[in-house]
């Protein structure tokens, strides 16, 4: 067994509990999704180099959920989106590199709300306050700092989205 197995066996055997413990539909559906989509992330990444703008914004989305490189991938979000083009996909690459910072999400969000693009900056906005509304036991949410939550908070609008989205 390799370690990225046993780590993916570890973070499967974490929902698991996690779904005992609370009896959550929604854990239960996250754990059926994660267990169905192993191994994915790898055929996700070749998709991020599409020529299309948005086959590269839906592959960089899910990446963000899958991925089991999570520092390397990050990396990648973030040197793929210095050098998008289109505003929309560099907005998808930002969410999906924030969902992968976990704990350094008050790191890396004033930085990407630097970016001049306001698609970037309501795709962190709403990043961040689904950050705010998520309940604590629920895997994947991270502490948000008072001062960024509230720079998210005063950016008005919601981001646009891709007509692929909207089925989710």
């Amino acid at each position: 067994m390799t370690w990225r197995d046993a780590r993916a066996e570890a973070a499967l055997e974490a929902l698991r509990s996690a779904a005992r413990r609370a009896d959550d539909t929604q854990i239960a559906g996250e754990l059926a999704v994660f267990e169905a989509l192993a191994g994915f992330d790898e055929l996700v990444r070749d998709l991020l180099i599409d020529p299309d703008a948005e086959t590269r914004s839906m592959a960089a989305l899910p990446l963000g959920w899958i991925s089991t490189e999570t520092t390397a991938d990050r990396a990648l979000l973030r040197l793929l989106g210095t050098d998008e083009r289109d505003e929309r996909a560099r907005a998808c690459l930002a969410e999906a590199a924030l969902r992968l910072a976990g704990p350094q999400v008050n790191a890396e969000a004033p930085a990407l709300l630097a970016d001049p693009s306001a698609a970037v900056h309501h795709r962190v906005a709403a990043f961040v306050g689904r950050q705010l509304r998520t309940p604590d036991q629920m895997p994947g949410r991270c502490e948000v700092d008072p001062e960024l939550a509230a720079q998210a908070c005063a950016i008005a609008g919601q981001p646009e989205r891709w007509p692929a989205e909207q089925i989710f």
